[in-house]
């Protein structure tokens, strides 16, 4: 190698260098900027057009925003639609996108569901799995969400199209180490949607909305001999009288209604009265799983009442009861929303 060639590699080797530390310094920066950009997962329930078209904007709209977006649709269905632990199928295998870290915590909790339900066969027709189910459900959806490490998430539950151009959407956002949630409801215009969606999702971000407490259930389910006695709320002296269900109705009604969470009153009393109201009616051989959530949309204005209405959701159907201005323990108020929500959950069943 002579002079010439010398120089020129002496001059070429500052400049590399210089070069990979740049290449240094812009890596990390790119990652430093993901690690701030804050994590959020959300869901949208259902796979028409008007849902895929939904879970791209709100994809797109989240990033804009500043999120890192984990699509959970999958997963939240899986945990919280009409699939197999939700509705005591309590003998089901892990599913695919289930963390190998949290298999133990799958296994303990199938482990003690069976052990509770006894012999098959399983779903709404054995209460104990059924139960277990939706509590080991629940209680592995919250593990799930922490898992992911998420600053927020975000999902669509209900999406109702109003006509060829129009939706109707809720929403509700929460935090997922709180139980404290935001619902909100819009109406979405096809045409201008991801302009909507943005304006809607801004506004659920920021806490908009009617707050509402959602289930927190981290605790798996316990076997039998470690399981804490069931304490069955005290319905004595509550009106259990059968409620009147269309007389022309000719469908095969369910015998019984496995409302969760089990312990509430309201539930109980709703439980009780739908049995009696059904008594003497054509039965079908499965009970019925639902789910009830007492709302408080908070004081009336100068008075110590609270505004209420209860939400009776069965097989994906909600029924939701005129609001009430009364103290929720009140029997009165008991009394006449479980009316209320068995006729209407009378009359949808008979409309099939």
């Amino acid at each position: 190698m002579d002079v010439s060639e010398r120089r020129v590699g002496r001059g070429v080797r500052p400049a590399m260098t210089r070069l990979g530390v740049w290449l240094v310094f812009v890596v990390g920066l790119v990652e430093a900027c993901a690690a701030v950009q804050p994590r959020i997962g959300m869901a949208v329930v259902g796979d028409d057009v008007h849902a895929r078209r939904l879970r791209d904007a709100m994809n797109e709209v989240l990033g804009e925003l500043g999120y890192q977006v984990k699509d959970l649709s999958v997963e939240y269905d899986y945990f919280n639609g009409i699939s197999p632990l939700p509705t005591g199928n309590i003998n089901a295998a892990r599913p695919g996108f289930w963390p190998s870290d949290l298999a133990d915590a799958w296994d303990q909790g199938i482990a003690a569901c069976l052990a509770r339900a006894g012999a098959p066969p399983y779903g709404t027709t054995n209460r104990e799995a059924f139960l277990c189910g939706r509590q080991l459900a629940a209680a592995l959806w919250q593990r799930y969400l922490d898992h992911q490490r998420l600053a927020r998430f975000v999902v669509a539950p209900v999406i109702e199209p109003i006509s060829g151009a129009r939706l109707s959407v809720e929403g509700v956002s929460f935090v997922p180490d709180e139980t404290v949630a935001h619902t909100l409801a819009t109406t979405l215009t096809l045409s201008v949607m991801r302009e909507q969606v943005q304006s809607w999702l801004e506004e659920m971000l920021a806490g908009k909305g009617k707050s509402i407490t959602r289930r927190f259930e981290r605790e798996l389910p316990r076997p039998p001999s470690a399981a804490l006695p069931r304490r069955e709320p005290d319905v004595t002296g509550f009106d259990l009288s059968p409620v009147p269900l269309p007389a022309s109705c000719s469908a095969s009604l369910p015998p019984d209604l496995l409302i969760e969470p089990a312990t509430d009153w309201i539930a109980m009393v709703t439980a009780a009265r739908w049995r009696a109201s059904v008594a003497t009616r054509d039965r079908s051989a499965d009970a019925l799983g639902c789910s009830i959530q007492l709302i408080d949309h908070g004081a009336l204005m100068g008075t110590s009442m609270r505004d209420f209405v209860v939400n009776l959701t069965c097989g994906g159907v909600s029924h939701v009861t005129r609001h009430a201005s009364i103290d929720a323990t009140h029997r009165g108020f008991v009394e006449r929303v479980t009316a209320e929500l068995i006729a209407k959950l009378g009359a949808s069943l008979c409309a099939g």
